[in-house]
């Protein structure tokens, strides 16, 4: 694109906090990406415990086998993060750009790709894996002329018959529990009702129209999805 352009994430920034921070935000324009120091987590992994990274990097992960496009990963074989080797190897992997997993918790990504072609098929009565496009990017300039940019996790090559014409749109999400309270409050926190309209105004702008849905798939068994 001939300019920096807006995104879903960029969109969540500006409404709850200020345009400062989108600005520092953006690959493009600000360069720095804000990360926030999370002691709690240090004391996990210090601890041998599961930590917020290691879900992160099982999400990633699953996203990668599943849609079959993302970042590339590295599997470490190690109980946990505490020992020299395993560190050692995970900064390693993330330096070349990748994802350090444990093998313990890449154990469940093949289960939770077949869940979700099960999902699908079986429960919502959607095309299976196999025929949607993965990570499509596209574009669109808006009334003042800024370009806006999405990237959809899963697009249907053809408008099912049974769907009246749009093309399936789903965006895929992993979680650590898929009840009602939990999925309500991660639509809330995430602004997903935002992502959808965002994602369906860029889409039609591109004369391809969209029903859209959010996969969230529990992570740990028997991996529920809804």
């Amino acid at each position: 694109l001939p300019a920096p352009s807006l995104n879903n994430s960029l969109v969540k920034i500006l409404l709850e906090q200020c345009p400062l921070v989108a600005y520092l935000a953006h690959p493009k324009l600000g360069k720095r990406p804000i990360v926030v120091p999370d002691a709690e987590d240090d004391d996990a992994e210090d601890e041998g415990r599961p930590t917020k990274r290691d879900a992160f990097s099982l999400g990633s992960v699953a996203h990668r086998e599943i849609l079959g496009r993302g970042s590339d990963f590295q599997i470490v074989d190690a109980p946990d993060w505490r020992g020299k080797d395993a560190r050692s190897q995970r900064a390693s992997a993330e330096a070349e750009g990748k994802v350090a997993i444990l093998a313990k918790h890449y154990a469940p990504v093949p289960h939770l790709k077949a869940a979700v072609q099960r999902a699908l098929t079986q429960e919502f009565n959607l095309p299976g894996l196999d025929e949607y496009e993965t990570e499509v990017v596209a574009t669109a300039q808006n009334q003042f002329g800024d370009y806006e940019r999405i990237m959809v996790d899963m697009l249907s090559w053809a408008p099912p018959e049974k769907f009246g014409g749009p093309k399936i749109r789903i965006d895929y999400k992993t979680c650590q529990r898929i009840d009602d309270d939990s999925v309500f409050k991660a639509m809330q926190k995430y602004s997903y009702d935002l992502q959808d309209e965002f994602y369906k105004q860029v889409l039609d702008k591109n004369d391809c129209p969209t029903t859209g849905y959010v996969l969230f798939q529990q992570i740990s068994y028997p991996y529920m999805c809804r």
